[in-house]
């Protein structure tokens, strides 16, 4: 019994405090949560991601945004860090700072696979519109919504985006 009260799995204290325990790694989500309202990073945040890495803790930005879109992140965070993109299709290394960065992991999705999706979904769903996310480009359909101020590289049935053929480098995120 404790003086509180008896003890359960919830008031045990740990034989190793956690503060003991030096962490190795901060991962964190970008919107909502490191960046602020305007999209910035405080200096104050900028700082300590600066301290962990220099103390030897890995720093990762965890997001659904696509890795051509760091540029704005490394820059916001100084070149610290390494992001987990487009729900984990990539993992970009941010350090050098914008226009440095190098891919460290693409998890492509096959064409074929891809190209299975589509015909799936158009056949359960007519009149589904698609946009094609590349390591290095953003491509759609002509009846995509315009959900935000980017700018496509290229117009085309998502069949023709995701031919052999198609436009733009051949690894797809």
């Amino acid at each position: 019994m404790r003086e509180n009260g008896p003890v359960t799995s919830a008031t045990r204290q740990p034989e190793t405090k956690a503060s003991a325990v030096p962490p190795r790694l901060i991962a964190t989500d970008l919107d909502g949560t490191l960046l602020r309202d305007d999209k910035s990073v405080s200096p104050r945040t900028v700082a300590a991601l600066a301290a962990a890495e220099e103390a030897g803790i890995e720093v990762f930005f965890v997001t659904g945004r696509p890795a051509r879109w760091m540029d704005v992140v490394s820059d916001h965070v100084h070149g610290h860090g390494l992001a987990i993109c487009g729900n984990g299709a990539a993992v970009v290394d941010l350090h050098g700072g914008p226009g440095s960065h190098r891919f460290v992991k693409v998890r492509e999705l096959a064409r074929e696979n891809a190209l299975d999706a589509v015909r799936l979904v158009r056949e359960a769903a007519p009149g589904t519109v698609y946009a094609i996310e590349l390591t290095y480009g953003f491509y759609q359909e002509q009846a995509y919504p315009k959900l935000h101020m980017e700018i496509p590289d290229s117009l085309a049935t998502a069949e023709k985006l995701l031919a052999p053929d198609a436009p733009g480098p051949t690894s797809r995120c």
